[in-house]
């Protein structure tokens, strides 16, 4: 006779891939779930960093941020900043995959070439940019000077920091939005474009019928994942201007970061955290919403 077994197959199954699952749960909770209940918590409390004990203040820490001049600063630079990067980005991520959707000579050069600065390590581009964008001896000032063209003070001026920050951010991010349009182009079936061709339809016409319809569900991912990106943006403001001059460069991320590592009000910090995280959450949404939408119809 066989023995019994304790458990039948089927939950044998069952136990045998929760166990392969536990590890990435443990872990995803531990450094994931728990770290934001706990920030959120936090905000409603005023922590002593080195008693490692908070008190309660409730709303507090809400109310001195509605009060908060240099908040609200640091927000409209991260709407100025994103309003003017997503749009730029993402029309030169496309502009160049269209380009690169040809074949010539040196091709796969060019996408390594553009993909390139993506992958290299944030900081050291962004020291390097900081080193050209240097008004006395940096590379782009000496060129405008030889050109007899007017220089600027880039990065250390207050009209010119936070637009020198976005040039720097685009070259360093486009070549994300390039791949994933190209993707998206290689994916369009050829004969649609034969089709068109056969009914007289000129290029402008296949690409505006054509390739942006069909690019909708790509462009919706995009636009999600820069718009995160963007109101998230830390290290190049960190590394290249820490936010100055005069605020022209202060983002919610660096700030909520000064205030935590700076002055280690962690409870103030945590309150920033959970005001952009309900703001970059409700603009995905709306995104989301309206982009799906449009994909679906097309």
């Amino acid at each position: 006779m066989k023995a019994k077994t304790l458990f039948s197959l089927e939950k044998r199954k069952w136990i045998a891939a929760y166990l392969f699952i536990a590890p990435i749960v443990i872990l995803f909770t531990a450094f994931r779930i728990y770290p934001a209940f706990f920030n959120f918590a936090l905000s409603f409390m005023k922590w002593n960093v080195f008693k490692n004990e908070g008190v309660w203040v409730g709303l507090k820490n809400y109310t001195r941020l509605l009060e908060d001049e240099t908040f609200f600063t640091a927000f409209k630079n991260t709407l100025l900043y994103t309003g003017i990067f997503l749009p730029i980005q993402m029309t030169a991520g496309l502009a160049i995959a269209l380009l690169l959707n040809v074949k010539f000579r040196g091709r796969t050069f060019c996408r390594t070439a553009l993909f390139a600065p993506f992958v290299i390590t944030l900081v050291a581009t962004a020291v390097i940019w900081k080193w050209l964008y240097d008004p006395t001896s940096g590379v782009i000032n000496a060129v405008l000077e030889r050109l007899n063209l007017p220089t600027s003070l880039w990065l250390l001026g207050t009209d010119t920091a936070l637009g020198s920050v976005i040039v720097y951010s685009v070259w360093q991010s486009v070549g994300y939005s390039i791949v994933i349009f190209l993707a998206g182009l290689q994916a369009i079936p050829q004969r649609y474009y034969e089709a068109a061709e056969l009914d007289g339809a000129s290029k402008f016409q296949s690409f505006l019928h054509i390739t942006l319809p069909l690019l909708m569900p790509v462009t919706l991912f995009i636009l999600v994942m820069m718009t995160i990106a963007s109101f998230g943006v830390f290290s190049q403001i960190y590394v290249m201007t820490q936010g100055g001059p005069a605020y022209a460069t202060l983002v919610l991320v660096l700030y909520m970061f000064n205030h935590a590592f700076t002055f280690l009000n962690f409870s103030y910090a945590a309150t920033i955290a959970v005001v952009f995280f309900v703001f970059v959450l409700a603009v995905t949404i709306i995104e989301l919403k309206f982009g799906s939408k449009r994909a679906i119809s097309y």
